[in-house]
């Protein structure tokens, strides 16, 4: 039954893809001022990710060993960077995909040459697996980890010493991701807890709910499944999908593949040269992440807010509608003032399935020129005042 594992772990690999942009497309029209669709997309997203995402997770890790399971969430970096153009108008790059490749390369090699023997869990093969100082070790490093990040890195400021803290540092959602995905990635709870009920519905033994250890497994799958959204969350609205999604993923699969070697020991069995190339499968991932933390692209030129263009131009009205007047041809290329205040070009985007509706290009295939300060103080001086040209109708009027 290991195939149906694996099914199970793929479809909630795209479980989480879809929940995580829903996330970073709450964020996008809420600040487009799209109250409505932010709240409903913010609550898709932690549906997703706190409900359907971790009840499919359960059922994967019932019929297979959590360092096959594990690998795969990796598959939601490849279904993050197929659809993020589309719905989220982000842009790929070279650097980008050689990242996403290792990443997904590394998720099917781990789950090739990981434990495929799956031994039946009693209780008190649990309690023995659960009581060992290893394990006390293993959680005593993953909160000092935690902390690190929480009190250190996190309350990095995108902003110059001196002025007040505002978010975008790179470091600061290189560390938000991986605190995500380093509690997600603690599946063992999740795993011991679905073993439990499944040998007590095999065996038809209902003694085992009698014990202390159930509950504190049920426990443990709510904390690490819920604690971990308090900073995807915040990750998803700060930074690019692309990004973002990679760096969960990758230090998700990194955390359940360490913790299924300490907690269940899924190493024993494995062969030197299987334990050698499965560890490599995850350098290689870790390489990955660190390609697509550098590789998003933030280059591309970004549109003006609405209602902020230089104001001080000279217009000609046709209709209503304000144009600049330019000394230089009409067929010339679009171009933006350096002066000109600008919005991050994700605020183009108006719906997660249409594509993404960039200004910047509408204006370039329109070839309609945006004059810099420096040109409308020339036009002001040898256009004494400025020109209105209205409808027919008004010139009719005037004329009489």
């Amino acid at each position: 039954m290991i195939w149906l594992g694996i099914i199970l772990g793929v479809f909630a690999s795209m479980t989480g893809t879809i929940g995580k942009q829903l996330l970073r497309f709450s964020e996008l029209q809420k600040e487009n001022g799209s109250t409505f669709v932010s709240t409903a997309a913010l609550s898709g997203g932690l549906a997703l990710n706190v409900a359907v995402g971790p009840l499919v997770d359960m059922g994967s890790y019932a019929f297979a060993p959590q360092v096959v399971i594990a690998p795969l969430g990796g598959l939601d970096v490849v279904w993050n960077t197929l659809i993020a153009p589309c719905t989220l108008g982000e842009k790929l790059t070279p650097t980008l995909l050689v990242g996403v490749v290792l990443i997904a390369a590394g998720a099917t090699g781990t789950s090739f040459f990981g434990h495929h023997d799956d031994q039946e869990y009693t209780l008190q093969v649990i309690e023995d697996t659960f009581v060992r100082p290893g394990v006390g070790i293993y959680l005593g490093f993953l909160a000092l980890w935690a902390a690190f990040n929480i009190l250190v890195l996190q309350p990095r400021s995108a902003a110059s010493e001196g002025e007040p803290w505002a978010p975008g540092d790179k470091i600061r959602g290189l560390s938000l991701g991986m605190t995500a995905g380093s509690i997600s990635g603690n599946m063992f709870c999740v795993k011991a807890f679905v073993e439990l009920v499944e040998t007590s519905i095999r065996r038809k033994d209902a003694g085992i709910w009698a014990h202390w250890i159930p509950y504190v497994l049920l426990l443990g799958a709510v904390f690490f499944a819920l604690s971990n959204v308090f900073f995807l969350q915040k990750a998803m609205r700060e930074y690019e999908a692309l990004f973002m999604g990679a760096v969960f993923e990758g230090t998700l699969i990194i955390s359940a593949c360490i913790s299924g070697f300490v907690v269940f020991a899924d190493g024993e069995n494995l062969k030197w040269w299987q334990l050698l190339l499965y560890w490599l499968m995850l350098i290689g991932m870790v390489v990955g992440i660190l390609l697509v933390a550098v590789g998003v692209d933030r280059s591309l030129p970004e549109e003006p807010l609405r209602g902020d263009e230089d104001k001080s131009l000279p217009t000609h009205t046709t209709s209503g509608l304000s144009l600049p007047i330019s000394s230089t041809s009409t067929a010339s290329t679009a171009g933006v003032s350096p002066n000109t205040p600008l919005r991050p070009r994700s605020h183009s985007v108006d719906s997660p399935f249409s594509g993404s509706i960039r200004l910047d290009i509408v204006e370039r295939t329109l070839s309609v020129k945006r004059m810099s300060r420096h040109e409308g103080d020339n036009i002001r001086e040898s256009v004494p005042e400025m020109t209105t040209i209205g409808s027919p109708i008004d010139a009719a009027a005037s004329s009489r």
